[in-house]
């Protein structure tokens, strides 16, 4: 039981930060840093910055897997399907926030901005990709 959950939670979890982490790290080698921070400045502040966005759309995740699972909706998603899905998330997310802005409103918009795309790219994800009840 427990690799099995095992085999659910670790993609779920850890797949959107590695993501982030690749994404960061690539973007800094390639020459995307702020002249005023340096590199390693930049490289870190993106990291701390990644590491919550990428924390956040890990729950949010397992989250929508946990309430699919209770409405019999879809089966919790494993093995290199749950490593494709949390490693493509946080890539969908950046997408979704370069055309909807977070940080063009303020005050509840602010979060419906941020939580809002996470949640249904979450969402969408696991209703094209996870396995359905069968």
């Amino acid at each position: 039981m427990v690799t099995r959950l095992g085999r659910w939670l670790c993609p779920a979890l850890f797949g959107p930060l590695f993501a982030i982490w690749m994404f960061v790290t690539v973007a800094v080698l390639l020459g995307h840093w702020d002249p005023k921070l340096g590199k390693w400045g930049t490289w870190l502040l993106s990291m701390i910055f990644g590491t919550l966005v990428g924390g956040g759309q890990g729950i949010v995740l397992l989250l929508v897997d946990a309430a699919l699972l209770r409405y019999r909706v879809r089966l919790l998603p494993m093995g290199r399907r749950a490593w494709l899905m949390a490693l493509s998330a946080p890539l969908l997310l950046f997408a979704a926030w370069h055309l909807w802005r977070p940080g063009s409103t303020d005050g509840a918009l602010l979060w419906l901005a941020i939580l809002g795309p996470m949640i249904a790219i979450a969402l969408i994800l696991r209703l094209l990709f996870s396995p359905r009840f069968h």
